[in-house]
């Protein structure tokens, strides 16, 4: 199923088959005209995946897991699932917690069309505990930072800068299309949360954008991040960059998504507002990014005089 101007087509076979307008209602036609599908969980893996907006980064573990769903829960109707069918999978393959939240988002995602879709009346897996994840607390240093920045190539170098000014994920940073450049500023459309945000310019981000323009002079893009041919770059090469750069300034451990950390900290201490600038709608989800991301300094306690 695909969207073109707001409306939603079936495509199949070069044919654009019109739903509608409401994605609701387009859910539903799709899985009328898919009468040949036997209705079993693996077909609405697939037709779930077929229409989740992900970020590339997340569709690629999306697919993994859902490739061991469909194999488990391959005989099940979606009326057949149960609770207790999930935590069978999850002892089974003796799948930690971490990776055991995955697998719940995703099941409850399928679930979740299942419903939309009026096959059953409720997600079971929403009755699944929340598995939790051990929080990343690792704080890229400003002089970690500077090291990475100095072995980087251009490229690595113009995004590293505008993740760090603009806080925002990988995914939207490397997607900024011209059109986003507006007289305030930077206008983002998340592609994870789909929250809108517009990160103000400042001499720092002006900078930065020119650093980005600069790189490809003799080609134009739609977006300002873009390989010698035009196109977007994909998650898999700027993480090669990012690997050469680190390797290369021997920082051991450091992720490229820690620099969206090292903003929200960072930014905490200079007084701006972290949940604002990351476009969190939950303070809870902005804490996330500022504990325990660099360590406390302490005063300590003063010895007794004799």
């Amino acid at each position: 199923m695909h969207e073109n101007h707001g409306a939603y087509y079936r495509v199949k076979d070069n044919k654009w088959t019109p739903l509608g307008r409401v994605y609701a209602e387009a859910l539903k036609a799709y899985a009328d005209l898919e009468t040949k599908k036997t209705g079993k969980i693996p077909d609405l893996i697939d037709r779930w995946l077929s229409v989740k907006q992900i970020a590339d980064s997340t569709r690629k573990n999306y697919t993994a897991i859902a490739a061991r769903l469909r194999k488990a829960f391959e005989q099940f109707n979606p009326e057949d699932v149960r609770p207790c069918h999930f935590y069978q999978l999850i002892s089974a393959k003796a799948i930690s917690d971490p990776v055991a939240g995955h697998y719940r988002s995703v099941m409850i995602g399928v679930m979740q069309l299942a419903l939309e879709e009026g096959t059953i009346d409720r997600n079971p897996i929403k009755e699944v505990k929340q598995y939790s994840s051990k929080t990343r607390d690792r704080y890229l240093t400003d002089s970690e930072f500077e090291a990475i920045y100095a072995c980087a190539s251009p490229t690595m170098k113009a995004l590293m800068i505008m993740l760090y000014l603009t806080g925002q994920r990988i995914s939207d940073v490397k997607t900024i299309k011209y059109s986003q450049l507006t007289e305030e500023g930077i206008v983002f459309e998340q592609i994870k949360t789909k929250n809108r945000l517009c990160v103000a310019w400042s001499p720092e981000l002006t900078d930065a954008v020119a650093q980005a323009k600069s790189l490809h002079t003799n080609v134009k893009g739609f977006t300002l991040f873009h390989t010698h041919t035009g196109a977007i770059f994909s998650h898999s090469t700027i993480r090669t960059l990012w690997d050469r750069a680190t390797a290369k300034a021997g920082i051991k451990d450091a992720h490229m998504h820690d620099i969206r950390a090292k903003t929200a900290t960072d930014a905490k201490k200079q007084g701006i507002n972290a949940k604002e600038l990351l476009g969190h709608k939950s303070e809870s989800s902005a804490l996330r990014y500022q504990r325990s991301k660099e360590t406390p300094l302490v005063t300590p306690v003063k010895m007794k005089k004799s």
